[in-house]
């Protein structure tokens, strides 16, 4: 049970091992997505009031959920936005379910973020919790879906696009690989990057490639790095 000193309530996250806890430790204790610590903060909160003074509905996207911790966090940050959590793992899926069941501002999807429709399989069942891979797989039985196609659904419900967290443990690959004209319509975008983990594959090119074209800001801070639209 954490309490929230800014809005002076308390979040509750439901944990299995020691793994679990790191990752509400990193979220909600060191504040890993902390936008406060920005110095752009002030341009981030107006964007995200714009967007309601519009009539329109801040969406944000979760890419990567694992146990809905992140999700939690971003929809208390910005309780007015509607926050779509994807995780592609059951277990971690199942537990996300639990702790993001009673938040009305989020939904969950049990799947994997892609450049493209498909289907995928997850290639390391056996991994710590917080290391899960997908990689494409025709014959797998779990849904890629992508960000295009999330849109076209939000924009029929009045949600602009506001900020979307990939940590995909590597599929980074893949989702910026093809049809990114989504990016710079995301305000902020926070990523972690994988190279570190897979060494000798350029597993980044593609982020970096899609973000040197586009005119934003590029900031890292601890893990993550932080893509503001200018």
């Amino acid at each position: 049970m954490l309490f929230d000193k800014k809005t002076k309530s308390t979040v509750t996250v439901k944990t299995r091992d020691r793994i679990d806890y790191a990752v509400v430790k990193n979220l909600f204790a060191k504040e890993d997505y902390d936008l406060a610590a920005l110095t752009r903060s002030d341009d981030i909160y107006a964007r995200y009031n714009e967007i309601i003074a519009s009539g329109h509905t801040p969406l944000i996207i979760d890419a990567g959920a694992n146990i809905g911790a992140s999700t939690l966090y971003f929809a208390n940050e910005f309780p007015a936005a509607r926050v779509i959590g994807i995780e592609p793992e059951p277990g971690n899926f199942k537990l996300a379910g639990e702790n993001c069941g009673g938040t009305a501002n989020i939904e969950m999807l049990q799947a994997g973020l892609a450049g493209s429709p498909g289907k995928a399989a997850i290639n390391n069942p056996s991994a710590d919790n917080w290391a899960f891979q997908t990689e494409v797989d025709e014959s797998g039985d779990l849904v890629l879906v992508s960000i295009n196609e999330i849109l076209a659904q939000a924009a029929q419900n009045k949600q602009t696009p506001f900020l979307v967290k990939i940590d995909v443990e590597g599929f980074e690959e893949n989702i910026f690989g093809s049809n990114t004209e989504w990016v710079d319509r995301f305000y902020v975008l926070i990523i972690e990057l994988h190279d570190w983990m897979l060494p000798g594959q350029a597993n980044s090119r593609n982020f970096l490639q899609c973000i040197a074209s586009l005119g934003r800001d590029f900031v890292y801070r601890a893990e993550n790095v932080f893509s503001i639209k200018n």
